[in-house]
């Protein structure tokens, strides 16, 4: 049986989501809950989400996202095929794409995500959803009354 790597960490998500500083300050999970067996698990551990959001895109936009990024492998910074590279001809050389955003591993990666997304975000009546292609702090903005 395949056992997921989220559900290898559970033990130790729920050890720091038990720790003080979060209880008093709060949390954000990001990838987690990812099934909904893992969503089941966490109510059954009395861990309460407050606010669910799911940041949505089309499928061909998260495939250009993910398999357009490039890094460098120096410095660690990020870039994108449609966006602006680094200036220095060096830099823009050793530019690098990650190696699980191949066309292959991110077409995997949606239809398991198109196959599990229905049942958890079921899971979760109350979820807002938001579109994942508007900028940043557009996103921060109309997410900010869940902090």
């Amino acid at each position: 049986d395949y056992v997921s790597p989220l559900d290898l960490v559970a033990g130790q998500i729920l050890a720091r989501l038990g720790a003080e500083d979060v209880r008093k300050r709060g949390f954000v999970l990001v990838g987690y809950p990812a099934t909904k067996a893992q969503a089941a698990w966490l109510d059954e551990k009395q861990v309460r989400l407050r606010h669910v959001v799911h940041l949505e895109m089309s499928a061909d936009a998260a495939r250009s996202a993910l398999v357009g990024a490039r890094f460098d492998p120096v410095d660690g910074s990020e870039y994108h095929v449609d966006g602006p590279m680094p200036t220095d001809a060096d830099a823009r050389a050793r530019l690098a794409p990650h190696p699980l955003q191949s066309d292959a591993a991110v077409g995997a990666a949606l239809a398991d995500w198109q196959q599990r997304a229905p049942e958890l975000l079921a899971h979760y009546p109350n979820v807002t959803t938001e579109d994942a292609t508007r900028p940043v702090l557009a996103l921060e903005e109309r997410i900010a009354p869940c902090f």
